[in-house]
């Protein structure tokens, strides 16, 4: 930042803490720092965020009573006013107020680019910085952007999770703890289980089994995603070919997308020796964020022999169009749609529709979340080709089997 801007950097603020008492902050986040970055290019950032802190700067100046407030810039997206212990609470809170009207969302020099700024007010606190930080992440889904710290704030519990998954996670990937479990699909034709899906797990240190829903966001949000992922495809694999069983194995649009994984995999393909039915299943909603890109793919897999299936069909029921571009071979039913059936005729009705358009499509049908024999009774009965569900298979190791 260039001088004439006045404003010290945060280890300036960590040397005056103590020496001006501050005991009151207020932290000041670029919502959209990133994009802005990757819009403008740093040069015309930097510019940008020098014109913004400029004009704190001097709106700052006239409530600047006995030069109680300090600016500090954090990083490229952070900014933080400290106070004097001698301003009052009300003058702060009431400053801040003011500040966040004037500044939370700021036009720049081009259109339609604004800058969005979130604020975080702490008073008399041990580590005002820590608290600012824990404010802006606990609240980050209500909407709010004008925050003032509080202790009880729901913020530790949500952090030390985290880092649970987190550790958790890395444990797993470094002591052979992600591990396939497979579930049993039900031929309703052959009235037996004829193939299995792939689903992942991982192991902790005290051997506590957990499914994605307790760690795959924060898998995706640390980018360890595509490690696990690639773990997983290599198990799979080897435990298939030495058992010959078909399965069903989960691809998402980060695993289509990531020339990484798909090195992996196509490797895979290429030296597998059994002729055991593979299908990789495409989560609906993920299928259309790139539509080119998945048909790329499924053009390269199909020189393999291997099937494609469209998971949780009818989530994204406007997608129908779409779906009849990729031609798939299988169409898994939403568990939304099949949990309910035997209770909502509405839902039988949209599940009679996602079969005719099967039938049409010459694609099979799967519906998952079968857990009764009242499920499994209209499944028969609309003839459904496959069902999944805890009725017939849990997810179990693939040792646990009865193959």
């Amino acid at each position: 930042m260039k001088s004439y801007i006045n404003v010290s950097n945060i280890l300036e603020y960590k040397n005056n803490k103590s020496f001006y008492l501050y005991d009151k902050i207020c932290m000041l986040k670029i919502q959209n720092a990133n994009l802005l970055l990757m819009y403008l290019g740093e040069d015309y950032y930097y510019e940008y965020l020098e014109q913004v802190i400029s004009e704190i700067y001097i709106y700052l100046q006239k409530d600047n009573i006995n030069h109680s407030l300090y600016p500090y810039i954090l990083d490229n997206s952070t900014l933080i006013v400290a106070g004097k212990m001698e301003m009052e609470e009300e003058k702060f809170l009431e400053i801040t107020r003011r500040l966040y009207k004037k500044f939370y969302y700021i036009k720049l020099n081009r259109p339609n680019l604004p800058m969005l700024m979130r604020f975080a007010v702490v008073i008399r606190q041990g580590d005002m910085m820590k608290c600012a930080i824990e404010a802006l992440y606990a609240e980050r889904n209500l909407q709010r952007n004008y925050i003032v710290y509080e202790e009880d704030i729901s913020k530790d519990a949500d952090i030390r999770q985290e880092l649970n998954v987190i550790n958790t996670i890395y444990w797993a990937i470094e002591n052979d703890g992600v591990i396939p479990y497979y579930q049993g699909i039900y031929n309703n034709k052959k009235r037996c289980i004829d193939k299995y899906e792939a689903l992942m797990r991982i192991r902790d240190r005290d051997g506590n089994i957990y499914a994605p829903v307790y760690f795959m966001e924060v898998a995706k949000k640390y980018n360890v995603y595509t490690k696990l992922s690639k773990i997983m495809i290599k198990k799979i694999f080897q435990e298939v070919e030495n058992r010959n069983m078909n399965v069903s194995v989960n691809l998402s649009i980060y695993d289509i997308s990531s020339s990484e994984f798909k090195k992996v995999l196509f490797k895979l393909l290429e030296s597998r020796q059994s002729d055991a039915l593979i299908i990789f299943e495409i989560i609906e909603d993920e299928v259309f964020k790139d539509i080119f890109l998945l048909k790329q793919f499924i053009k390269e897999v199909k020189k393999y022999d291997i099937k494609i299936a469209i998971d949780d069909f009818g989530a994204g029921y406007s997608n129908l169009a779409k779906t009849t571009e990729i031609c798939p071979d299988y169409i898994k039913v939403d568990g939304s749609i099949t949990k309910n059936i035997h209770k909502c005729k509405k839902n039988r009705h949209i599940l009679k529709s996602i079969i005719e358009l099967a039938k049409n499509m010459n694609a099979y049908t799967v519906v998952e979340y079968v857990d009764n024999p009242e499920i499994q009774g209209y499944l028969e009965e609309y003839k459904v080709d496959f069902s999944q569900g805890y009725y017939f298979s849990r997810p179990l190791p693939i040792e646990q089997l009865e193959l």
